[in-house]
């Protein structure tokens, strides 16, 4: 799928466009795994809207703290800046990322059709089933935007993204008053900021609570409400999967990585990584470079 955690200031990922001139990504991939040992049960979020079609299979999708069953032939819309991670996940799916900006040709597009959407709290995402007169044409046109990513048909492509925001526009709800909701999910947001920032240097809870001004408890359940785990849970989870990525990346020896990842000693992050990956870092670095040849 998308490379992990390239950040904006903010916090936000840098999606790696597939084709940059619109702003737009496409890809596809199968699970069959644990999501915590590849990275996907890290939570993330990004400025483009997220259209996810489930070819074969179902997957879990936590979307801010509340948990999606996408089945086979189903899909899911989520809306611009919503937390989100892979949960349990046996399938076959497409993927397509849009930046809201390309659909913005005019301010009256942009006020009348976009910002009502993207800004609507009541709205953060859409399960899309294939019911006709519901959002079956929505995942019609997913298929579309996705087979024709590889032709560069720029005009092509610009027209679907329309036709699909159409779709969309119409399932969304009248906008709700959720500023509470909102704000605990930008604290949330702020936190995670801080560990993926920080995650190298010894980080307590009281550092990762203050960067989303509120309480150790509060941190607690905010995570636990969210992200299904605690702090301590995600800052570790976060290191190992920044450290799998060295693995593969790099010739770094393992102990020089479990430093550089902010963990106290090699013997302590292997005993970590085995846990979590179900090998040693040594072992899962092998296996990835025999993957690639």
């Amino acid at each position: 799928m998308i490379p992990k955690f390239r950040i904006h200031g903010d916090g936000a990922e840098l999606v790696p466009y597939t084709v940059p001139e619109l702003f737009f990504f496409a890809g596809g991939r199968t699970l069959c795994f644990d999501a915590a040992r590849e990275g996907d049960a890290i939570g993330h979020w990004h400025d483009e809207i997220e259209l996810l079609y489930v070819t074969e299979g179902s997957m879990v999708y936590n979307v801010n703290g509340t948990r999606c069953t996408v089945h086979e032939g189903e899909g899911i819309f989520i809306n611009t800046r919503q937390l989100h991670f892979f949960e349990e996940s046996r399938c076959t799916y497409r993927c397509v990322l849009l930046h809201p900006m390309m659909l913005c040709a005019n301010t009256y597009l942009e006020e009348t059709y976009i910002t009502p959407v993207t800004k609507n709290a009541a709205f953060p995402c859409c399960i899309l089933k294939p019911e006709k007169g519901k959002s079956g044409g929505a995942l019609a046109l997913i298929g579309a935007l996705f087979d024709e990513a590889d032709k560069h048909n720029l005009l092509r492509l610009q027209s679907l993204s329309y036709a699909v925001w159409d779709e969309i526009y119409r399932l969304a709800p009248k906008p709700e008053n959720t500023v509470s909701e909102s704000s605990r999910l930008s604290a949330v947001k702020n936190m995670m900021h801080a560990i993926h920032s920080g995650y190298a240097e010894k980080l307590t809870l009281e550092e990762i609570a203050g960067a989303g001004h509120v309480c150790k408890s509060a941190c607690e359940k905010l995570f636990h409400t969210y992200l299904h785990c605690t702090p301590v849970e995600y800052l570790q989870r976060f290191r190992l999967q920044k450290a799998a990525e060295r693995l593969c990346k790099t010739e770094t020896p393992v102990a020089q990585i479990a430093l550089d990842c902010g963990f106290s000693g090699a013997s302590y992050f292997t005993g970590c990584f085995k846990k979590i990956y179900g090998c040693t870092p040594k072992a899962y670095r092998s296996s990835r470079k025999n993957t690639k040849a």
